[in-house]
């Protein structure tokens, strides 16, 4: 990581670290994103990953990081890939380590509170918690006391987590496990895989999932690693159903034009009655579990 400080540093690119902006997680060191923030933003929409090195937009999706900070700096490729090589060997060596499932402090049963903040969202808490096997964190529970625990599983084991925030004044509604507490990376993964078959809703987040039910996989967000591509492509069917908002619809298309290269058949949804599946309504809830038949 001190390399990778360095080299902004040494680019004079403003950076922000986990904890410093609501937009950098565990593990990422946040700056602008050339392609949509542009100089001087502070929004610090572009993370770089401390394992792998690599660069991800939440608006933008995967970027090219030599790309990126030739872009923003001046310099040419050729330079900023020189330097980029040299802070990537250590950063490489990290994903070597052994990883082991570290839970968070505080994971109990769902408390009043949590119960009261799902129903409040139309689900029913019994349903969440014998399904999805979501428990609760409470007042002991540090940073993450009044979070939903949200466990990830692959293949019948829990392998990763993240948290849902049940305050409306959290900046961050949703918190990652860090690299170092997981098994395997759930951004590898697809949220609820072990409970679909045939034919998967693609969605957002694990929300998304619960209102439409087994069937629907989240991605954690808009963007996509190839390795969740690669899980994707295993489901001859394919709905993808991403929040109503432009951004989101943009990138929905762009996964639905790479999924139909592969065989099997793919299709864009866009509800209207909510800005995401979680928000719809209970006539297109059932439209899309329709769809899963």
């Amino acid at each position: 990581m001190a390399d990778l400080i360095s080299l902004l540093e040494q680019y004079g690119i403003e950076y922000r670290l986990a904890g410093q902006h609501h937009h950098v997680g565990t593990g990422w060191i946040g700056i602008d994103c050339p392609y949509c923030d542009g100089k001087g933003a502070n929004k610090f929409h572009l993370g770089i990953n401390l394992t792998t090195g690599s660069a991800s937009c939440w608006r933008c999706g995967g970027v090219d990081l030599v790309k990126a900070l030739s872009n923003i700096t001046g310099l040419s490729m050729a330079k900023v890939m020189s330097d980029v090589r040299l802070i990537r060997r250590p950063i490489r060596n990290l994903s070597r380590t052994v990883r082991q499932l570290k839970l968070p402090f505080g994971i109990g049963e769902l408390l009043p509170p949590h119960r009261r903040y799902l129903e409040k969202r139309g689900f029913n808490p019994d349903v969440i918690r014998q399904v999805w096997g979501v428990k609760g964190i409470g007042p002991m529970g540090g940073r993450l006391a009044w979070h939903l625990f949200v466990p990830v599983y692959h293949e019948g084991q829990m392998v990763s987590w993240v948290c849902r925030s049940i305050s409306d004044q959290s900046k961050r509604r949703w918190i990652s496990a860090p690299n170092e507490c997981q098994l395997i990376p759930h951004k590898s993964l697809l949220y609820g895989e072990d409970l679909a078959s045939h034919s998967v809703i693609v969605v957002e987040g694990p929300a998304d999932c619960w209102r439409i039910g087994p069937g629907a996989v989240a991605l954690f967000g808009i963007t996509w690693t190839q390795a969740q591509l690669r899980r994707l492509v295993r489901f001859p069917r394919r709905i993808i159903c991403f929040d109503s908002e432009k951004q989101a619809q943009h990138r929905a298309h762009q996964l639905a034009s790479i999924l139909c290269t592969f065989p099997g058949t793919t299709m864009v949804v866009q509800l209207d009655s909510g800005k995401d599946p979680a928000e719809a309504n209970e006539q297109e809830v059932m439209m899309l579990q329709k769809l899963l038949k």
